[in-house]
């Protein structure tokens, strides 16, 4: 809740300074679309409004894109499109087989931009999300324009070394062999 909070006083503070400008009537009048997308084998969730720009929308964990930027949607509708995926098990998106990563989930995000012929795409995202955000700029810098992002860990402060092995144990794959180790070198 404290996240959703930030966000629109965030949105509010932009209006009062006259960085954005809200034609209520309008952002009402514009539905919201709904759709499904292939993505490494199992469905993927995603919202669809607006116009202009695409302004992708990374929700934090265990929530959703339409559920975390409820209070923004009407207001960056108005000068932009909006993609908001739910990522896998969360959202409507169903959950899959195996472990949930960050790496999986960023590449997931990477590759409905793509099937959507995206590319430049500016991106707020809020906890989870921002880190998201951040592993799209790093490994799909062609995807991303600008990044917003908000309550995103940034130190493992706090994590026993137990918890810091599993992390990265999940998030990196190893290699097998020297040609996955070097690729495109082979």
């Amino acid at each position: 809740m404290r996240g959703a909070s930030i966000l629109a006083l965030l949105a509010l503070l932009a209006l009062l300074l006259g960085w954005l400008e809200i034609d209520v009537a309008h952002a009402l009048a514009q539905p919201t679309r709904w759709h499904w997308a292939a993505i490494h084998g199992h469905r993927m969730y995603y919202a669809e409004r607006g116009s202009g720009p695409t302004l992708v929308l990374l929700h934090g964990g265990g929530d959703s894109g339409e559920h975390s930027f409820e209070r923004q949607l009407d207001a960056f509708s108005q000068q932009h499109r909006i993609i908001a995926p739910d990522q896998v098990g969360q959202g409507h998106t169903p959950d899959v087989t195996g472990p949930l990563s960050y790496t999986s989930m960023a590449q997931d995000t990477a590759t409905l931009l793509t099937s959507l012929k995206l590319k430049r795409v500016d991106i707020v995202g809020f906890s989870d999300g921002g880190i998201l955000a951040l592993m799209l700029a790093i490994r799909h810098p062609e995807l991303v324009r600008r990044l917003v992002i908000s309550g995103v860990n940034v130190t493992p402060e706090g994590l026993t070394p137990e918890q810091l092995q599993g992390l990265r144990d999940a998030q990196i794959a190893k290699p097998r062999t020297v040609d996955e180790n070097l690729p495109g070198c082979g």
